[in-house]
This record gives structure tokens, C-alpha cells and sequence, in this order.
């Protein structure tokens, strides 16, 4: 795995910074482990608002979301958590959207964004 991130607590919320490259076929492997140290964050620090800033380039492929979204308390992830997703590249944004419909259809409060600003009023507000 060539990505890097960090795990923030902040007074209102989590915050996940992530960017690079995931290893090719181990992506959600390697997502999952990343989400269920936000998680055990949320849990340590009795968070239950993530802001995710995403520097990560190019498209998701589907299978890869499907297998992230599909089943998120295999990693932790409880539907009390709210997490806003900020995507800094357009491609990544688009093909993580088939992402939060699976999530949000599964009663789990996930959003998409490309604007930090607004992605932080949803995520508090």
C-alpha cells in the first residue's frame, strides 16, 4: 500500500486525510483497514462525526466499492457514525457515488462531496 493518511480527533468530529495509491487488487482490503481505525477512533474518542478528505486519483471500480460498501460492520462501522467524504479528484468523486447509494440505502449516513466547506456544514450541521 502506497497511501498515506492520518486520523485526527478534533473537538467536533473525526478526520480522516488520506492520499496515493491503494496496492491493485487489495484496495478494499486495504479501505476496510483504514475505516475500521476511523472507527476505533469514533469509539475512543465517543465521536460519531467523520470528515474524509480524499486525495486518492482515478475511478473506484465498482466491485471495489461494492465490497467496501456492502457490509461495513465487518470493519466496524456503526449507523450512529456520520461521515462526509470529500473528494479532490472528479473521477474518484463520480465513481464513489455508487458507494453512498449502497450505504445510504443500508441506513448509514454517508455523503459524498467536492467542496471541503460544504461537506463540513453537512457533516455538523
Amino acid at each position: 500500500m502506497t497511501v498515506s493518511y492520518s486520523i485526527n480527533n478534533k473537538a467536533d468530529h473525526i478526520r480522516l486525510s488520506v492520499a496515493g495509491t491503494y496496492s491493485r487488487g487489495k484496495e478494499a482490503d486495504e479501505a476496510k483497514d483504514i475505516w475500521r481505525q476511523v472507527a476505533d477512533a469514533c469509539r475512543k474518542n465517543s465521536q460519531s462525526r467523520v470528515l474524509a478528505v480524499s486525495r486518492i486519483t482515478g475511478a473506484m471500480p465498482p466491485a471495489v466499492s461494492l465490497s467496501i460498501s456492502n457490509d461495513p460492520e465487518s470493519y466496524g462501522w456503526q449507523r450512529d457514525f456520520r461521515v462526509a467524504v470529500v473528494f479532490a479528484d472528479e473521477n474518484r468523486f463520480d465513481s464513489n457515488r455508487f458507494g453512498e447509494t449502497i450505504l445510504t440505502n443500508r441506513h448509514y449516513e454517508m455523503r459524498a462531496f467536492q467542496d471541503e466547506e460544504a461537506a463540513k456544514k453537512w457533516l455538523l450541521g
